[in-house]
């Protein structure tokens, strides 16, 4: 797919040119255009002149996160309430240049926060030297992603019933699949966290069972109440059967 680069919002008239050229040429395929550092840019270019807009947040990938930027940056980019293309994010390896040595716990938590609030493609790149560790841990997110991203979150009949709430450590979503329900939880801490989660108040039904995906253990409700301890720097993905609706 077409693809260039921008650093600030004056270049838009240019780039909306460029994109209805573009798009004449080959209207088949979307282009984007990948911002630099795009979280300083509030607000910034690429409503009217790119399909997709491409983040490099390459700053607050590291370890240990800056959450005055992460958090509000993962947020803006995913608000499609003002106009915003979807977004796709890059995630950053190690980059010595600028002492940037993300672990594997920083990688996973910017992944799936981007996943949560809306992202929809990721991107991971690094410079030598790779860490082993870190690129394992991309390769597990591909993977999970791509699955949740096939089977849920690209059904034109999934619906969002909830995320929050904005200050928590973990955060999480709840989305409904016919009889089905899914919760992603991240744990932005470095310590263990308990997960409480009216999943049945979430839903509007009540919940028959439930199970931790990748992990195939089942979960146990109390009046439709999930109870569960997220993992330091983790990301905890659930599936739940839903009783029938009522007629």
């Amino acid at each position: 797919s077409p693809t260039w680069e921008s650093g600030c919002s004056s270049a838009e008239p240019g780039l909306q040119a460029l994109w209805l050229a573009v798009r004449e040429v080959d209207p088949g395929r979307p282009a984007y255009v990948n911002w630099n550092h795009s979280w300083q840019i509030e607000p910034y270019g690429g409503f009217k002149c790119t399909d997709v807009i491409g983040h490099d947040n390459y700053e607050i990938s590291n370890e240990p996160f800056d959450y005055g930027d992460l958090l509000p940056g993962v947020r803006m980019v995913n608000n499609a309430s003002v106009g915003r293309r979807p977004a796709f994010v890059w995630i950053s390896g190690s980059y010595d240049e600028v002492l940037m040595r993300p672990s594997a716990g920083a990688v996973r938590v910017h992944a799936w926060l981007h996943l949560l609030h809306g992202t929809r493609g990721l991107g991971y790149w690094s410079k030598i030297p790779m860490d082993p560790q870190v690129w394992a841990e991309m390769k597990n997110i591909n993977r999970d992603a791509a699955a949740l991203h096939k089977h849920v979150l690209s059904n034109p009949d999934t619906v969002l019933r909830m995320r929050g709430p904005p200050s928590a450590t973990v955060h999480h979503a709840v989305w409904t699949l016919g009889d089905f329900a899914y919760l992603l939880a991240v744990n932005t801490a470095d310590c263990p966290q308990t997960l409480r989660i009216d999943v049945a108040n979430a839903c509007g039904r009540s919940v028959e069972s439930g199970h931790r995906l990748y992990e195939d253990r089942k979960i146990e409700l109390k009046g439709g109440v999930l109870s569960d301890e997220c993992a330091p720097l983790s990301r905890c993905l659930y599936r739940f059967a839903l009783a029938p609706a009522a007629p």
